[in-house]
């Protein structure tokens, strides 16, 4: 299923297709720009909403994946260089460099190989759940904080654990194998952190109110 999906995916480089990829990278280079001259949300808002659409719609169309996956590679090495700037702790923001870093490096790596074009595509449409992240961020509120929490769910356990892994990583290359044990180790941990987190908004906030009318 994987090797078939890539084959009818794949075209090979020519003149037309160079300029079109050259072209993607410095329009969304430009966007991604003035989206963080507004803040950093911004600019994590606007890659999750292109990178969203653009996986999405390259694979109902059967579009060249090139273009859905330099409009991520553009993004990742400038959103790592800003991270300094987010008020993450130190190990959320080292799982976040490792995880840029081999999102980077799978996709430069796919520009060239093209084999494993569909996985990429698949695991790119997991920044759906990066919209719902940063209204959490924009507006604290238990409900986008939920939301966030069902759209990090939905993108990271049943599409990727029951769809993605098990239908596509079969037909992977060897370092793509590789790529998926720290890629989705970290994947997991932040999903264990994201439900830690409704946890303590919903369930320790009502105990907190529960004791309150007890006394």
């Amino acid at each position: 299923m994987g090797n078939s999906s890539n084959k009818m995916l794949s075209s090979d480089w020519d003149l037309n297709k160079t300029i079109g990829v050259i072209t993607i990278s410095i329009i969304s280079g430009f966007i991604y720009y003035l989206a963080k001259q507004v803040s950093i949300k911004l600019l994590v808002f606007t890659h999750s909403v292109f990178s969203t659409i653009s996986s999405i719609v390259t694979m109902i169309f059967q579009f060249d994946p090139a273009y859905s996956i330099m409009i991520t590679s553009v993004y990742l090495p400038y959103h790592t260089y800003y991270l300094r700037d987010e008020p993450y702790g130190t190990r959320d923001k080292w799982s976040t460099y490792i995880h840029h870093f081999l999102g980077f490096a799978f996709g430069v790596t796919e520009l060239f190989l093209r084999k494993n074009e569909m996985a990429y595509l698949c695991i790119q449409a997991n920044e759906a759940s990066n919209i719902f992240l940063q209204w959490y961020r924009w507006k604290k509120t238990n409900i986008s904080g939920l939301c966030f929490a069902i759209a990090f769910f939905i993108t990271r356990v049943p599409w990727d654990t029951f769809y993605v892994i098990p239908f596509y990583l079969p037909y992977t290359s060897l370092y793509i194998k590789i790529f998926f044990v720290p890629f989705y180790t970290i994947q997991y941990i932040w999903l264990y952190k994201t439900f830690k987190k409704v946890h303590q908004l919903f369930f320790k906030k009502k105990e907190t109110n529960e004791k309150e009318k007890l006394k």
